[in-house]
């Protein structure tokens, strides 16, 4: 199943049968096998052979949850229509500007959903406040669910996946009101909290109810700087400490009745796995069942199955079982990031129990097991954290040896004994108010402890975060501790092939390539590109930003600088519309010394100059009459060669411009329009693209960077056909997705949704 998120597309009917047969086959060999085999079978065989079923049983329930989901991600044809919305709010996140309500139970212009589909609606300039289970009535304009499509970065299609979320739309204003408040129990003691005026109440919210809506972007960057967000997100850890607290009591209640009366302890130690059972029950009640949640739920169950049936069964077989369990509650939790980053935990404390043993032994003190095992933790979790988030905070080992015992024998214990308060004690309660301000003021100090920590780290270094680009590092290290985790005692052998594999990871960074490549960024509406040579780039404009949520700068363009370890070393911007120039404030801020290029700095027609060994043309602007020229016909065009090959950037200059450059052979008659990649002036307008300047490149390829089902119509019909008449070859990006042009020999293209995982060939 896990494989599923790296298919390029579901088996077809034909082959789910043939995996249907095939099952069956092995099924019934496995089974003669114990009475008469119908060949050779030793144990090993019969291994294979329950793989083997196992194989195909997990490959049809993978493709079973794929079409389900392709099945109501485009059934109904809602695009750019305005629908009635009803639904229960599973979760909301606050910004400045909009919500961000996820909606389930849906019911969709009256035809109720499957509860378990959901909706994202986007609440721009909000004018009321909703709380989570609420449930909502909206008139919103929705589409299906399809985000942009880019090698690095936050893959959104992916998360749309692993929530279920089969449309994704927008509400303004008043066109959303409220249709049931949540009377629940949980609702209840969650308001109860929300109206005391304690410090420290964002932080309470999350660590009772699982509710991290009241986090800021600074709280965000704390706890990734830190490396401490797991420790507000509702795990396995919290559920236990909570039925934990409650079998505490329950042996307090216990040990008073050993005293009157001779009843042995022993037979009561069903009633206490039974009471932690119910209060890890409720605590996951008050974190509104989230996914994450529901897992931890499931393997604290089986264990707790397991103790009290008195089963032993090997570590990796529960890891094995734990990871089956959670799939087949929650299938689409592996396209998730939560479910790996939690059995990877749980991995890594099985092998370092595994690889020294004698560490963790009844006569070793408490706290020297506890460091050993937080240190080899963080150690053993850096290159999952790295391959999930592109990043990994390099003083989380020495916070977490700190802030781990702190909140989860401390403060995770309190909270749940502040939710037992909340249910037993009146709201005007002078008992609950003094104990959560107590309980408050000390997360906050702890907070404000951790800020400060971070704050005077950060005043002698540039960064805490250890990113991809930093790929020597990281190589280093990885064999710094393999050579330390593994049991044999050949390190001789091993560490030459370290020293070896540093030189040759090391001159792969030094040895010039003679290829180039045009990246050409799937952002919407908007234009980002990037031209890199010998791990270095030149990015050709931004996209756009959008508020306070960032833009495609931070989501798309630096996560990919920063994986494919390129420094880049100039920017260009075409022209300052918010589609092409949003992102320069954020690439500014992430290299401050980088130069820029632009109509306003630079960019004068007849300048070129030669970077990596290729050359860069200013065919245009040759002109400043800004009351002729509209701010799209004074765009920067650009002109990269080398290779014998050519690509031109034109920005959104429209006709006028178009006639200028056609007729005065751009800036001289000894510069030459001719290129063999384009794209397309202002995204395909009809404004754009005339057949003279088609003429004068003459282009084999155009490229479209454009939006889906934008709202302008780009590119458009008439001009796409100007160039196929051409037999000139046209790729949109809003299909293609992230699309490589390699150049050498040839033009090798390189399309991410044709090569992509079958979620992004929805459409």
């Amino acid at each position: 199943m896990v494989s599923s998120q790296w298919w390029t597309s579901i088996p077809s009917t034909t082959t789910q049968y043939v995996l249907i047969t095939v099952a069956g086959i092995l099924l019934f060999v496995a089974q003669q096998g114990k009475k008469r085999p119908l060949f050779l079978l030793t144990n090993v065989n019969q291994i294979l052979v329950w793989l083997a079923i196992g194989s195909c049983a997990g490959i049809l329930w993978a493709a079973s949850v794929g079409q389900r989901y392709l099945h109501w991600q485009q059934l109904g044809g809602e695009i750019q229509q305005d629908v009635t919305i009803e639904g229960r709010i599973a979760d909301i996140s606050h910004s400045r500007r909009s919500d961000r309500l996820l909606l389930d139970h849906l019911r969709i212009d009256g035809e109720p959903w499957p509860s378990s589909l959901t909706c994202l609606i986007y609440y721009y300039e909000p004018t009321k406040q909703f709380r989570v289970a609420q449930t909502v009535r909206l008139q919103a304009r929705v589409r299906p669910a399809r985000a942009v499509a880019n090698p690095a970065g936050f893959d959104t299609q992916k998360w749309y996946v692993s929530q279920s979320i089969v449309r994704t739309g927008y509400v303004q204003g008043e066109q959303i009101q409220l249709m049931e408040p949540s009377l629940s129990p949980r609702s209840r003691l969650q308001q109860k909290l929300l109206s005391l005026e304690v410090p420290g109440k964002k932080w309470l919210n999350a660590l009772m109810f699982g509710d991290r809506s009241g986090f800021n972007e600074d709280d965000w960057r704390l706890l990734k700087q830190s490396g401490t967000a797991h420790l507000f997100a509702i795990s396995g850890l919290h559920l236990a400490v909570a039925g934990g607290v409650i079998v505490v009591v329950v042996q307090i209640v216990t040990l008073l009745m050993f005293s009157m009366t001779s009843v042995r302890r022993d037979s009561l130690l069903p009633i206490q796995w039974v009471c932690m059972l119910a209060g890890s029950t409720a605590y996951a009640y008050c974190a509104n069942w989230q996914v994450s949640v529901i897992r931890a739920y499931v393997v604290l169950c089986l264990f707790i199955c397991l103790c009290w049936w008195s089963k032993r069964i090997g570590r990796w077989l529960m890891l094995m079982l734990t990871a089956t369990l959670c799939m087949v509650v929650e299938p689409t939790a592996i396209y998730g990031i939560a479910l790996y980053l939690s059995l990877g935990a749980v991995a890594v404390i099985m092998a370092v129990h595994w690889r020294w043993q004698s560490r963790f032994t009844s006569d070793k003190p408490k706290w020297q097991q506890f460091l050993t095992m937080q240190l080899m933790l963080n150690a053993g979790l850096v290159p999952l954290t790295l391959v999930v988030f592109h990043s990994v905070s390099w003083v989380s080992a020495i916070v977490n040896l700190i802030y781990v015992p702190l909140i989860s024998v401390l403060i995770v214990p309190a909270s749940v004994v502040g939710l037992l308060l909340l249910a037993c004690l009146p709201e005007n309660s002078v008992f609950i108010y003094e104990y959560l301000n107590v309980l408050g003021e000390l997360i906050s100090r702890s907070i404000d402890g951790l800020q400060h920590l971070v704050s005077w780290i950060l005043l002698h270094v540039d960064s805490v975060l250890i990113d991809t680009s930093q790929k020597g590092f990281i190589f280093l290290c990885s064999l710094a501790l393999l050579v330390f985790v593994l049991p044999f005692h050949a390190r001789k052998k091993l560490i030459t092939c370290y020293v070896i594999g540093g030189v040759l990871f090391s001159l792969s960074f030094i040895l010039p390539q003679n290829n180039w490549e045009i990246h050409y960024f799937d952002v919407g509406q908007g234009n980002a590109s990037l031209v890199t040579r010998n791990g270095k780039a030149v990015i050709f404009d931004t996209g756009a930003a959008y508020g306070d949520t960032g833009g495609y700068a931070q989501q798309v363009l630096l996560p990919f600088l920063l994986h494919q370890g390129l420094l880049p070393e100039l920017v260009i911007i075409s022209h300052f519309d918010n589609d092409h120039a949003g992102g320069l404030d954020a690439i500014m801020q992430a290299y401050p010394n980088i130069r820029v290029v632009s109509p306003k700095a630079g960019c004068v027609g007849g300048s070129q100059w030669q970077w990596e060994g290729l050359t860069f043309e200013l065919l245009w602007p040759n002109v400043m009459n800004d009351e002729v020229y509209s701010e799209n016909n004074l765009s920067c065009v650009v002109k990269v060669s080398g290779n014998q090959f050519s690509a031109l950037f034109p920005g959104d200059i429209e006709a006028l411009a178009e006639e200028q450059l056609t007729a005065t052979g751009a800036v001289d008659d000894t510069v030459s329009l001719r290129a063999d990649v384009l794209l397309a002036p202002h995204h395909g307008s009809a404004t754009s693209s005339t057949p003279g300047f088609i003429e004068a490149v003459s282009p084999d390829l155009v490229v479209f960077s454009q939006g889906w089902l934008n709202r302008w119509g780009f590119p458009n019909k008439h001009v796409v056909n100007r160039y196929q008449q051409r037999k000139i070859h046209t790729i949109n990006t809003s299909r293609s997705g992230y699309l490589k042009l390699t150049f050498n020999k040839t033009i090798t293209t390189e399309e991410y949704r044709l090569s992509g995982p079958w979620y992004q060939k929805s459409f």
